[in-house]
Parts: structure tokens; sequence; C-alpha cells
């Protein structure tokens, strides 16, 4: 993947990429992981998540303990559904 911001910055300027629900795209995620480029997205409620072989029946549900800018971070794959 050509990135005209890596062609003239380098990858290794990259300290985390933050991204809305409308931006998650399956090949550029694919690319982050790839690269070993950390990333944090925010995802709708009504989203499937499955953290290691438990399943989650939605976003909603895995992180309705939260309060307003408190973070959970797995340190473990995390597939997103939908």
């Amino acid at each position: 993947m050509s990135l005209p911001f890596i062609n003239i910055f380098g990858k290794d300027s990259i300290q985390e990429v933050l991204g809305d629900r409308e931006f998650p795209n399956k090949t550029f995620i694919s690319w982050l992981v790839a690269e070993k480029i950390p990333f944090y997205l925010r995802i709708k409620g009504n989203v499937d998540i499955c953290v290691g072989k438990r399943k989650f029946k939605t976003s909603a549900q895995l992180f309705n303990h939260l309060a307003p800018y408190q973070q959970q971070i797995f340190g473990m794959k995390v597939q997103v559904f939908g």
C-alpha cells in the first residue's frame, strides 16, 4: 500500500492511528496490523465482538460498564463483526 504521508515522512513517524466509526476499512486495517502500527477505532454499539474465545453479542454490552472517556485495552486479538 502506497500512502503519500508515508512516502514523505516514513512509517516510523506514526505513533498510532485514531479512527472514528465511519473509518474502518478491512484492507487498511489489515495493512496496519501487518505493519505493526497501533490503531484505535470507535465502533458502533450494535457491532458483534469476539475477544479471545469469548463472544459478546454487541460492543455496547462489552463496554457498558465504562464511564465516558474511559477506555479498555485488550492484550490479545479482538475480532469485530459488522
